[in-house]
């Protein structure tokens, strides 16, 4: 057994008998059981119809409502706790090597309501169609991981290479600072590498605009679908290298599209 010490600097919950520590505490402290008569659904087929179920709960106090449409409600509350654990700590990951941060998360399963849902769904209309294309991460535990960590803004793309990690902004927006790590766990040294051109904030469709562009004008547009198809064979060449221990030999390659020129003005994309 290891024997590093650990250090509990945060505290999070959400519970029957409180959604935050203080109020949970609280009903410790006095007495109050978070044991009830189940609502939720009709428990008059069961022999047990109590329970205790998340009373008093706002998820709109930690998730913006169009994402907490995506997720089970397990998802909520574990997200709400790593949240104020988060807070309760003081960390700022902003001034933490994200290389030494994670999250872990243990559980038996994931949302038995989505499933019990979605299996509803498909019984009465019999046909896959209607399940919701958000089962999969309603119904996987360790999915409440990933909505923490993104919540907490670490880098979604991180490029490993021999001498550093470099840190990709959020490609759903592509903004914010591109950073490298260079020497190592405990004590690698991150700097901010700085950006030569424009468009560092939320850049995601200048994809669409150049291509609407170079059909105005007349010239190849980037984003090709030779690029689009040598990406993709990367990408499942990974998988594919992983599985087979070895190397992989891609058989697509394409045309290294043009770079933004630098000195562009705000709402150009050629000089």
């Amino acid at each position: 057994m290891s024997k590093r010490r650990v250090v509990v600097t945060g505290l999070g919950i959400v519970s029957p008998v409180g959604s935050t520590v203080d109020t949970a505490w609280d009903a410790v402290l006095n007495g109050r059981s978070g044991i009830a008569p189940v609502t939720r659904f009709d428990v008059s087929a069961f022999p047990v119809r109590f329970g205790g179920a998340v009373k008093d709960f706002d998820v709109a106090q930690y998730i913006p409502p169009k994402e907490a449409r995506r997720m089970d409600e397990f998802m909520h509350y574990g997200v709400a706790a790593g949240i104020q654990a988060v807070t309760d700590s003081g960390i700022d990951f902003t001034k933490t090597d994200p290389a030494l941060c994670g999250a872990i998360c243990g559980a038996g399963i994931g949302g038995l309501w989505t499933i019990e849902e979605d299996h509803n769904e498909y019984l009465k209309a019999n046909s896959p169609r209607k399940i919701s294309p958000f089962f999969i991460p309603g119904a996987i535990i360790n999915m409440i991981t990933s909505f923490d960590v993104w919540k907490q803004g670490h880098n979604p793309i991180e490029i490993y290479g021999a001498e550093g990690t470099l840190f990709v902004p959020d490609p759903n927006g592509f903004g914010g600072p591109v950073k490298l790590a260079k020497g190592g766990v405990p004590s690698p040294v991150i700097s901010e590498c700085p950006l030569s051109h424009i468009y560092t904030e939320n850049s995601r469709s200048i994809g669409t605009a150049d291509m609407a562009y170079a059909l105005q004008s007349g010239r190849k547009h980037r984003c090709s679908g030779a690029l689009a198809f040598h990406v993709l064979e990367i990408m499942e060449s990974f998988e594919k290298s992983s599985l087979a221990g070895k190397h992989i030999e891609l058989t697509t390659t394409c045309e290294r599209p043009a770079a933004l020129p630098l000195g562009l003005q705000d709402g150009l994309l050629d000089l």
